[in-house]
């Protein structure tokens, strides 16, 4: 059986969510610059936050067969 895996990215201020995105296209991360950028699907920019805090998960469901990729962006607006 193949394995499924999803990629989410959460985008949090003060431990509330302001979005959840599946596309990575849409987020760009600037870590040197400390930015989180979010672009609509022509690629043009739309917000821009600072970023406090990334941090990458990898969580599983063995039961389900479904492994997801989980990067949480804290940011202040």
């Amino acid at each position: 059986m193949r394995n499924n895996i999803t990629l989410k990215i959460k985008i949090s201020d003060s431990n509330k969510t302001i979005r959840i995105y599946h596309s990575p296209h849409e987020v760009i991360v600037r870590p040197k610059a400390k930015k989180v950028e979010i672009h609509d699907v022509n690629g043009t920019l739309i917000e821009m936050y600072e970023l406090v805090e990334k941090k990458l998960s990898w969580l599983e469901d063995k039961e389900l067969d479904i492994a997801e990729i989980m990067l949480d962006l804290k940011v202040n607006r």
